[in-house]
């Protein structure tokens, strides 16, 4: 997608769809009455948020450029920190509505707010630009 669409749309269609499609599924997921429905969501929901992982990697790699590793490390860290106080979340939020669906609802309008953020990401933007190299015989 990158080859054919740019840089940018090669990178943000794929996140921004991913996390929209597992929104969709969550939301799915709370309102029907099928319990193989729901396990079909839930299913479906899980693999489109992880095709977005790809192009997070890649991402943090075209915005660090040779600070990719802190880039990297930063969003696994933040990633790790938010999936541990989500479950923890989850949880208390279950019990205290005595379902699991606005929990449910609550984390699919959680992923429709990131996939919208997800189309502001600019991948050709570099956190700390690089300078630019001089030509040879260019007057300084």
């Amino acid at each position: 997608m990158v080859r054919k669409f740019g840089l940018k749309l090669g990178r943000t269609v794929v996140g921004t769809v991913g996390l929209t499609m597992s929104a969709l599924c969550l939301f799915g997921t709370a309102i029907t009455p099928n319990k193989y429905m729901a396990v079909a969501f839930l299913t479906f929901g899980y693999f489109s948020m992880d095709c977005m992982l790809p192009v997070s990697w890649s991402i943090c790699l075209d915005v660090g450029r040779k600070y990719a590793g802190a880039v990297t490390g930063a969003m696994n860290m933040a990633g790790q920190a938010g999936s541990f106080i989500s479950s923890v979340a989850f949880g208390y939020m279950v019990t205290y509505f005595g379902s699991y669906n606005p929990p449910l609802i609550i984390f699919a309008a959680m992923l429709a707010i990131a996939a919208a953020i997800y189309t502001r990401i600019d991948p050709a933007e570099q956190l700390i630009p690089e300078p630019q190299p001089v030509p040879v015989g260019a007057a300084h």
